[in-house]
């Protein structure tokens, strides 16, 4: 077990000292896992803007950026004089641009010296936030800090290599998963941007599920989509009110590669701001775990994927965050404009604003409609009246019966990695159990009815600033409302990761320690099972895990005496 004494006295040490260790770590892992973001998009835009062919370097200056940050962040640390520490980032950024051909010399400097010239008062200013309670476990746990900063290295080294592959997409080595064919050729934003694109300058139906997963090598893409190859066009779902954001995309540049690194850059900010607004908020245990979990939450396979993907997922679960955070903070303008944006873009986050009535935030609740309104009134504007009218007559209606999501069981590998309770009918089928989307539509209303119960039920038990309480049970509500779509695929493991970390606080053994661990393995490592039935199995305990984890959480926080 630690010992306490020991850490209060290493706290009581250390809350002076903003130097510590620990700090510093936390504040480079930060640093280095957001820089790539921030490189590869100077660099795109470089690239972008004056049509010189450095795709075949990007590799080697983003991978020097990071070198030239690390050189930074080392520096600082160790030598007092701020102008010395600037001399030497800059230094450094000149050494490795000089590596490069004479001619790519001017325009690799340039993201080396952000690199330089930026890394450190960000590091500092992440190093001067960290609370001062995670300073000091170093030294009590040598073993796990040693683990940790492995983990970070590993993150850190992934992000990089990731943001090469966001840059140019010939260099597939760089995927998360090389020499998979699907992971290196499959992009959702094509579907966000083509959407966009054809309500702007055509009346045709923005929601076609017939051009899904076209594929640019056998079938020539569509007027709006011609330069999206080689990915293949996925298919857009959404409301027409998601369309101002890729909308806002192209009108900042209409180049496809350029647009896919920026995203990429928006997705990992907007997760980072998220992840700092959470810790700056809820502060103690909760915030230690987040600190302590931070590399193994970011780096695993379900969050890394969905950046790569490009999903909105990653913008609607994180964006939702920041909102609800702004909420309790009662910054009502941020938290109810994000909220609305969150809340037209997915839908089900209406049953969110139950927890807001049960409390009474009438004001809250009406920015929100209002924001909402504004919204739709904009698209109206920009897009008139089109979108919505191919929205309810055509694309609605396929929701209803099943057929927009055709892809869901056209493939095992679909149907594994589908978490939704509706795709359990399609999962059984292997095992001779005629099923289909008669029982899915059955599943589906039992489940609505069931989620709307269990959302009453919490928004009742809610106590007003118990911030653990409020966290653990948000996060809950929005992987429920997540798993109310018939295609709800790897990016819901998102909020079920983050939730086993907010609540890890309450592991008080080594059993459950283990446990915690073999869950997160099973839900983070891809496992490909020999056969059908194998997968299958698989993912329906996967499903169970989840369900169970989830009704616990829920149960544990709603008691009405004092949890753990």
């Amino acid at each position: 077990m630690i010992n306490q004494d020991a850490i209060e006295t290493i706290n009581g040490e250390n809350s002076k000292n903003v130097t510590s260790r620990e700090s510093t770590w936390f504040a480079a892992m930060g640093v280095l896992a957001i820089f790539p973001a921030i490189t590869s998009l100077i660099w795109a835009l470089i690239l972008n803007s004056t049509g010189i062919d450095g795709h075949d370097i990007s590799a080697t200056v983003l991978f020097s950026a990071s070198a030239v940050s690390i050189i930074s962040i080392v520096a600082n640390s160790y030598i007092k004089s701020a102008l010395y520490v600037y001399l030497v980032s800059i230094v450094s950024a000149i050494v490795f641009a000089f590596t490069l051909e004479v001619y790519f010399v001017k325009w690799a400097l340039i993201p080396l010296f952000v690199a330089a010239l930026y890394t450190v008062p960000i590091f500092n200013y992440i190093k001067l936030r960290v609370p001062s309670s995670f300073n000091g476990r170093a030294k009590v746990r040598p073993f796990l800090a040693a683990l940790w900063v492995i983990a970070a290295v590993m993150t850190v080294s992934q992000v990089t290599r990731l943001s090469v592959f966001i840059v140019d997409q010939e260099q597939t080595h760089f995927s998360l998963i090389p020499g998979v064919e699907w992971f290196e050729r499959h992009n959702c934003l094509t579907g966000y941007v083509y959407a966009a694109r054809l309500a702007s300058a055509s009346s045709e139906n923005i929601y076609d599920t017939e051009i899904v997963e076209t594929d640019p090598f056998t079938t020539p893409l569509p007027e709006y989509a011609t330069d999206m190859a080689p990915f293949t066009l996925d298919g857009y779902l959404y409301t027409p009110a998601f369309l101002l954001l890729p909308k806002v995309l192209t009108t900042i540049s209409n180049d496809f590669s350029f647009l896919r690194v920026l995203w990429f850059s928006f997705s990992v900010l907007i997760t980072a701001l998220s992840l700092s607004m959470l810790i700056s908020w809820l502060q103690g245990p909760i915030a230690d775990q987040l600190i302590k979990l931070m590399p193994i939450f970011v780096g695993a396979m379900p969050v890394a994927l969905t950046f790569q993907l490009g999903g909105s997922q990653i913008v609607a679960f994180f964006g939702l965050l920041i909102a609800l955070v702004a909420l309790e903070r009662r910054q009502i303008v941020l938290g109810s404009f994000l909220f609305s944006f969150v809340l037209l873009m997915k839908l089900w986050p209406v049953l969110l604003m139950l927890p807001l009535l049960f409390q009474r935030r009438y004001k809250e609740i009406a920015y929100i409609c209002g924001f909402a309104v504004l919204m739709c009134l904009m698209v109206f504007l920009v897009f008139d009246a089109k979108p919505w009218l191919m929205y309810f007559n055509y694309i609605l209606p396929k929701i209803s019966d099943g057929s927009a999501f055709v892809m869901m069981d056209e493939s095992i590998v679909n149907l594994a990695s589908n978490f939704s309770l509706i795709g359990i009918p399609f999962k059984l089928v292997p095992f001779g159990i005629d099923a289909g989307w008669q029982e899915a539509k059955i599943i589906s209303l039992l489940y609505s009815v069931l989620l709307l119960a269990i959302t009453v039920f919490v928004s009742m038990r809610m106590r007003e600033g118990d911030k653990a309480q409020h966290i653990c049970l948000w996060l809950a509500l929005i992987i429920l409302g997540t798993l109310r779509s018939p295609l709800a695929p790897m990016h819901i493991l998102i909020g079920f990761l983050l939730l086993m970390v907010v609540t890890s606080y309450l592991i008080r053994s080594r059993w459950q320690v283990g446990l915690f661990a073999i869950v997160w393995i099973m839900m983070t490592v891809l496992i490909p099972p020999e056969g059908v039935e194998a997968a299958m199995l698989l993912s329906i305990f996967r499903q169970m895990i989840i369900f169970s984890f989830i009704f616990w959480v829920i149960f544990r926080f709603c008691r009405k005496d004092k949890y753990g």
